[in-house]
């Protein structure tokens, strides 16, 4: 009687407190003119200064810099907008932080890339913004500039302050008809106490060496642009086309990982020793294990979640360490990217349903497969690759774009440990089934007209990714770039000692009730393109027992933040356990291939 008792309580639903977001201040950012206008270019990137309680936001095409005042974080405000000259200052790419009061270091270094595509950028270090200044204060001034690559779209400090990784992705361009393609590289740049800093490269030439450049791409690393799309037959390096985005600094300070998201790979780079970068690649996730949905043909307002015969490139954005169970590992948000050159009527991607048109396929004309292929309604309107899975003019496998969520990876083998399947996808579709794979593309639509159309492409794209404590879980955080939700995961030690996140809750701030205009006039257009998140830590905090999580977003052009609280999840809906003879772990454990 008493197993009975046992298994009926087993199987009772279960209302248990989720981590859940809890709305706090909103805040549009001007333009450089002054004005508030929808996805004007105001947010691209952001850090925050824990002494001052000051947000830090560049605006890349408007050329901007927002020093915000969050210290109430029920009302935000900006404190002072500085702007940059196009041709005499480039344009902002990144901002960081920094500050080692020990050394009595405290910088604020913005990155710039320049118009002309051919030349070096540079970064700058500033002195801390103090209230009431009108004017950037550079240090080492007025020799303040210090040359980087071409295009330094991410900077990162070691933690002590003495140096700064920045990673320069030198995107190719046609300009006038030539074809420019700079290489991409890194630089380390040592700030001594006084004096000029000292900037060392490192470049990624040696995987020009036709040996690497095989064992490279039969790993799966991507080779996009061969040959120069203007001037056929002639070769384009394939270290010029190496393109490092995202940098996350190892807590020693002995490392640097780089994701490198065109080529679907993560270099590591010595931040010590002159040795080369080591170059891993991400691999693919089979859709074949995992449900998704390609098409914004297929009857909407249904929602269409299936296992495919595809492959999805996990082409990680950003990343972060991640501590938990004395190990370290890696935390990569999947977001996919396709790679296109205006002006050269190049691209690696195209509709599937057009493959056809150039390629030839394996399968029989009659298998079901190559149907959906071309059928809209299921694969036709997807966005896949022209070079992956294709052997001279026969495409074999069908490659999307990204892996549609997040993954884990053990820092030292960058062994892929936890992937989260269609968790992300799924739970879009569960709690926000109205703008379920939407995102922003024009100002009069409205969320529910943008509804599906992100499917054929990435999805949910997610493309930031923050980390936090909360009542002594670790908390996650994945931002959205299309559909403004951000998701919320907690590792708990007393719920297991694998990396194996657990899902808290999905947040979507804003209103669906009008166009994208009419939302943004009336301040409830919500957080549209997250471009980044930042946790202020619970010691850190101001406000008691939580910590504090400010979203940055592109395309409502804002600053969002959040508190969090515990709270069913969704409220007033208990959750059914899982069933006490299956196993707990559901999600799909799929791995790259090596």
């Amino acid at each position: 009687m008493a197993k009975w008792y046992l298994m009926v309580l087993l199987l009772l639903p279960i209302c248990r407190a989720d981590i859940v977001l809890k709305e706090e201040g909103y805040l549009k950012l001007p333009n450089r003119d002054g004005a508030q206008e929808i996805d004007s270019g105001t947010a691209t990137e952001s850090a925050y200064d824990s002494n001052s309680r000051f947000l830090y936001v560049v605006g890349k095409f408007s050329r901007v810099l927002h020093v915000i005042d969050v210290a109430n974080v029920a009302s935000p405000a900006v404190l002072q907008t500085f702007t940059f000259d196009t041709g005499t200052d480039g344009y902002p790419l990144d901002i960081q932080v920094c500050r080692n009061q020990a050394e009595n270091r405290a910088y604020v270094a913005i990155a710039f890339g320049e118009q002309d595509p051919s030349k070096q950028g540079h970064v700058i270090l500033y002195s801390p913004y103090i209230r009431g200044e009108t004017a950037l204060k550079p240090i080492n001034a007025p020799d303040e500039r210090i040359t980087v690559g071409i295009d330094p779209d991410n900077i990162k400090f070691t933690s002590d302050c003495n140096k700064l990784v920045v990673s320069n992705e030198g995107v190719a361009s046609v300009i006038s008809g030539e074809f420019i393609d700079p290489p991409g590289t890194i630089n380390i740049v040592t700030i001594p106490l006084t004096g000029n800093p000292g900037v060392k490269t490192i470049e990624f030439t040696y995987i020009d060496d036709p040996a690497e450049t095989d064992r490279l791409l039969a790993l799966g690393v991507r080779y996009m642009v061969r040959t120069n799309p203007v001037q056929p037959g002639v070769q384009n390096p394939f270290s010029n086309n190496i393109e490092p985005e995202y940098i996350a600094v190892s807590p020693n300070n002995a490392y640097a990982y780089i994701t490198l998201q065109e080529n679907n790979a993560i270099a590591k780079v010595d931040l010590i020793d002159d040795n080369p970068a080591t170059i891993f690649p991400m691999g693919w996730k089979d859709f074949q294990f995992s449900t998704l949905d390609l098409s914004d043909r297929d009857a909407s307002p249904n929602v269409h979640m299936k296992r495919r015969r595809v492959r999805g490139l996990y082409q990680p954005d950003k990343i972060s360490f991640l501590e938990w169970g004395n190990k370290l590992y890696l935390l990569t948000a999947d977001e996919g990217k396709p790679f296109n050159l205006p002006g050269a009527s190049f691209a690696d991607n195209a509709r599937a349903r057009d493959l056809e048109n150039e390629y030839s396929f394996p399968w029989d004309t009659n298998n079901q497969f190559l149907a959906s292929v071309l059928d809209d309604t299921q694969l036709g309107r997807a966005i896949v690759s022209l070079q992956d899975g294709r052997v001279g003019q026969q495409i074999t496998e069908i490659y999307t774009f990204g892996g549609r969520g997040f993954s884990i990876f053990d820092s030292n083998t960058l062994t892929r440990e936890w992937e989260s399947g269609d968790m992300i996808e799924k739970f879009s579709r569960w709690f926000y089934p109205d703008v379920f794979n939407s995102g922003y593309t024009v100002p009069n639509f409205t969320p529910i007209d943008e509804r599906d159309t992100q499917s054929p492409f990435g999805g949910p794209s997610i493309n930031s990714l923050a980390i936090g404590t909360f009542k002594g879980r670790t908390v996650l955080f994945f931002g959205s770039g299309q559909n403004g939700q951000i998701y919320t995961f907690q590792l708990q030690a007393s719920v297991t000692e694998r990396v194996e996140p657990e899902f808290q809750s999905v947040h979507r701030r804003g209103q669906i009730d009008g166009t994208w205009t009419n939302l943004y006039s009336r301040g409830v257009m919500g957080d549209i393109g997250i471009s980044d998140l930042i946790v202020v830590p619970e010691a850190e905090s101001n406000v008691a027992g939580t910590p504090i999580l400010i979203a940055l977003s592109e395309r409502s052009g804002s600053v969002s933040i959040y508190t969090l609280i515990d709270q069913q999840f969704p409220l007033n809906v208990c959750s059914s356990p899982p069933s006490p003879f299956k196993s707990m772990n559901h999600h799909n454990r799929t791995r790259p291939l090596f």
